[in-house]
């Protein structure tokens, strides 16, 4: 396995543990009360928008250059960097005990 191989495989491993962790907010959040309900389903649609983006940088990485994915690479650590900061956030500011 090549080092671009071994780099995408552990960034999918983490993308699919975020959206496992996405699946379980979004079922605490249908116990919810109305009122906050849909300002947490608007936050996890925007967590999955960037889950998504994620996914695309990795397609990118997948099918360029042996040469041009070190390019890549940077760009997405700062998506996940970015995603992983939102979900921090998200369970920062909506605690367990409100889920």
């Amino acid at each position: 396995m090549t080092k671009r191989d071994e780099f995408v495989a552990q960034k999918k491993r983490q993308l699919d543990e975020w959206s496992a962790d996405m699946d379980a907010l979004d079922a605490k959040v249908q116990k919810v009360t109305d009122g906050a309900k849909e300002k947490y389903r608007a936050e996890l649609v925007t967590l999955r928008a960037k889950r998504k983006e994620g996914e695309k940088t990795l397609d990118a990485i997948k099918s360029a250059s042996e040469d041009s994915w070190e390019h890549l690479k940077a760009k997405t650590e700062n998506v996940l960097d970015a995603l992983k900061d939102s979900m921090h956030q998200f369970k920062t500011h909506f605690p367990a005990k409100t889920l």
